[in-house]
């Protein structure tokens, strides 16, 4: 099967608050048990602002063509968006 997409996810800073580090680690934990329990080959990574203002947010792109299990995983961790890549299209911003 080939797997012609990929999301860009984080599991810190729920609904755009900032949590404390120990939060987001306890969040990083729990959303690698996920992927690992799925078997989803995944790169860690991090997002920022362009003038990284806000901070890096350590996050996971992840190799899978279920956009349906990949928007529920976003929201699980409630994002409020994450980065759809498609070898068709190329990168989206979605907004959950």
């Amino acid at each position: 099967m080939t797997i012609d997409d990929a999301y860009f996810i984080t599991p810190e800073n729920p609904f755009s608050l900032a949590l404390s580090d120990e939060e987001n680690e306890l969040r990083h934990g729990r959303f690698i048990k996920i992927l690992e329990a799925m078997n989803y080959i995944y790169y860690v990574g991090y997002g920022a602002d362009e003038d990284e203002k806000w901070g890096r947010e350590k996050s996971y792109l992840i190799v899978s063509n279920d956009d349906k299990e990949m928007q529920q995983l976003a929201a699980q961790f409630g994002q409020n968006a994450f980065i759809h890549y498609s070898v068709r299209k190329g990168p989206d911003l979605v907004k959950l």
